[in-house]
């Protein structure tokens, strides 16, 4: 078994989105997996590293305790613990914060369409996202989240926080830098958290125009980060046992 980068999709119509781009044009091994059952999870000793980009078909419901979910947590606090490097980005960040003991709230976020996210002086010294002032990246409604310990706040407010890292290789990325234009015209059609189409209540020409006119900049900031994520899957090894002569019997 080769360890491999895996990306993992919560949903087959939501993609990598950018970052596709990084590990399409390098040279690492990866495997791309859309998460329908709890044994669609590897073995963590596969990975070399861990993305998370989509949906979760467990939706970050609070109250949910379903085998999909203790599956996915049970996945990352493994991931974590072995130091694998992690990046979840919108549901995939929320599922780094619950799974690490910090709290999903019932309550959605409404922020829809293109913002520069600044970054605090912590974002700016990060070692994805540093040299940069803020990340562009798409809002999306989602639930709120209060971080667990040991958490280094990157981007937004202790009240809604849009990036962060969890001791030093696990990253959330609550807003969406890798969505492009087009798939984010695809999710203008889903509901928001409240089950209420989010095209109802934006302007969606405008939106749609607005991620169009930054797409360059919004693909650069995007790609660079992986750029750096994938960068760190290769510093990180997993210990490797001698092999076991099974032909030598037990005494």
């Amino acid at each position: 078994m080769t360890p491999e980068l895996h990306i993992f999709k919560l949903r087959d119509d939501v993609g990598p989105g950018w970052l596709f781009d990084v590990v399409r044009d390098g040279s690492e091994p990866f495997r791309v997996v859309t998460i329908r059952a709890p044994e669609d999870f590897p073995v963590a000793i596969a990975c070399t590293g861990v993305v998370v980009v989509g949906r979760s078909l467990a939706n970050m419901d609070p109250t949910d305790r379903s085998p999909l979910w203790k599956a996915e947590v049970a996945f990352v606090r493994t991931i974590v613990g072995l130091g694998v490097p992690y990046l979840g980005i919108g549901d995939g960040a929320l599922l780094l914060a619950r799974a690490m003991l910090g709290k999903v709230s019932e309550t959605p976020t409404t922020g829809t369409g293109f913002r520069e996210v600044p970054l605090l002086e912590a974002g700016r010294a990060d070692p994805l996202l540093a040299g940069r002032e803020s990340l562009p990246a798409a809002l999306w409604p989602g639930r709120s989240v209060l971080l667990p310990e040991r958490t280094t706040l990157l981007a937004g407010t202790e009240q809604e926080p849009l990036a962060f890292r969890f001791l030093d290789a696990a990253w959330g990325i609550l807003a969406h830098p890798e969505v492009t234009p087009e798939a984010f015209g695809d999710w203008l059609d889903e509901p928001d958290p409240t089950g209420q189409p989010v095209a109802s209540r934006i302007d969606r020409a405008a939106a749609t125009a607005e991620m169009e006119k930054h797409r360059d900049l919004q693909r650069e900031a995007a790609c660079a980060m992986m750029r750096r994520f994938v960068a760190r899957t290769r510093k990180f090894c997993h210990y490797v046992p001698p092999e076991i002569d099974e032909s030598t019997p037990c005494r």
